[in-house]
């Protein structure tokens, strides 16, 4: 289940409350890969998740994630980034399998992990 704004908005009162109270939010964006420290260049991989949409995966806080890049699936976890940001943990693994690197812009399709509830 993907809720989406305009669709929550047209709904009633009760339908808008279950659908929030059991919602599965997926978010699609492009973003840039980059190092989580910049000073550990074969550390964490991350691409910064665009704050108009941070609401809609449920919130700035930790959480597992699915979803894919350029396509490809994978699996990672959200994390908070000092100032205010937020982003998602890509694994070399996950890089090497949709042929992106750092640095590389890439598409994202990003939902909550099943099982999670706001």
């Amino acid at each position: 289940m993907v809720l989406r704004k305009d669709v929550v908005g047209r709904c009633d009162a009760a339908t808008r409350g279950r659908l929030l109270r059991d919602r599965l939010f997926m978010v699609r964006f492009r973003g840039r890969i980059r190092r989580w420290r910049q000073d550990k260049p074969g550390g964490l991989a991350v691409i910064d998740i665009p704050p108009d949409l941070v609401t809609e995966l449920g919130g700035r806080r930790q959480m597992r994630a699915a979803g894919s890049l350029n396509g490809v699936p994978f699996a990672g976890s959200t994390m908070l980034v000092a100032g205010g940001g937020f982003c998602v943990g890509v694994s070399q693994a996950a890089l090497r399998a949709s042929g992106v690197a750092v640095g590389d812009e890439v598409e994202v399709r990003l939902e909550r992990a099943d099982g999670q509830r706001t």
